[in-house]
């Protein structure tokens, strides 16, 4: 009987260990599509920036022949 038990209480662990590792890779992976949409994001927003700063200079070097 406690030969049963105890089998019984490692298949419980078991199952238990593996419900974790599912759920721990889960969260990683979730985590891991998060950052990279966000670092996607900023690379977009960066690259705004850099027209951005781009149509100012020609702009300000439009203005300057100008005067």
């Amino acid at each position: 009987m406690r030969h049963a038990n105890l089998e019984l209480a490692r298949d419980h662990i078991r199952a238990l260990q593996e419900a974790a590792a599912v759920q721990h890779e889960a969260r990683r992976a979730w985590v891991h599509g998060r950052a990279l949409r966000r670092a996607e994001r900023a690379e977009r927003k960066a690259l705004r920036f850099a027209r951005a700063a781009q149509q100012l200079r020609a702009r300000i070097a439009r203005l300057e022949i100008g005067h």
